[in-house]
């Protein structure tokens, strides 16, 4: 495990209960992941998810900022994390760390528990 990655949890927690707070987040009902060392805001589920890709967008990147993370843009989903790149050469050949379930919360306050995500 990366130290920095560890280093980095509570700017990652600081920036998840920010972005709960964020309007556009809080008013889409897009759901927030935590993914431990990272977190997600994701649009996938909304009626109209480009209605809120750019206030989102806004927001994920004003926080991103805040807390000294990155922002790493995809379809329907902001990831923010430190900006943290493994080494390939601290890899063992063939292995690769198990990730911990994530955490789903909705801006109704559902919480669940989900597998991760494919990569």
């Amino acid at each position: 495990m990366d130290p920095r990655l560890k280093a980095a949890r509570p700017a990652v927690l600081a920036a998840g209960k920010a972005l709960r707070n964020a309007p556009a987040v809080r008013d889409s009902g897009a759901w927030l992941e935590d993914k431990e060392y990272a977190v997600a805001v994701h649009t996938r589920r909304l009626a109209d998810p480009g209605q809120w890709a750019s206030p989102i967008d806004q927001a994920a990147r004003k926080i991103a900022g805040q807390y000294a993370l990155e922002v790493i843009p995809g379809k329907l989903v902001w990831e923010l994390r430190p900006p943290v790149r493994r080494d390939k050469a601290t890899r063992s050949a063939g292995s690769s760390p198990s990730p911990a379930p994530a955490t789903w919360w909705s801006s109704a306050t559902i919480s669940a528990t989900c597998p991760p995500s494919p990569r």
